[in-house]
C-alpha cells in the first residue's frame, strides 16, 4: 500500500505529526485530498482539463465508499 504521509508536502507531514492520535487518520485524509487536488490545478495545461479532472473527484467522493475504485489510495481513506 502507498504510504500517503510521503507523498505530501514537508509543512503538511509536520502538521500531521503534531496531530493527536484519534484524529491523524482524518487529518491525513484531508491533507492528501487537498495535495491531490491542489497538483490538479498545478499541473493542468488548460482549465477545462483541470475541470474535468476535479468533476471527476467529485463524482468519486460522492460515491458509496464500496463503489469507489480501489487503486486511488486517496479514496481508500
Amino acid at each position: 500500500m502507498v504510504d500517503l504521509r510521503e507523498s505530501l508536502p514537508a509543512v503538511q507531514r509536520l502538521a500531521l505529526a503534531y496531530a493527536p492520535g484519534r484524529v491523524r487518520e482524518p487529518t491525513l485524509a484531508l491533507l492528501a485530498l487537498d495535495s491531490r487536488l491542489a497538483g490538479i490545478l498545478r499541473s493542468a495545461s488548460e482549465p477545462m482539463l483541470a475541470q474535468i479532472r476535479l468533476a471527476w473527484w467529485r463524482d468519486m467522493l460522492a460515491r458509496e465508499a464500496a463503489e469507489r475504485p480501489g487503486d486511488e489510495p486517496v479514496l481508500a481513506l
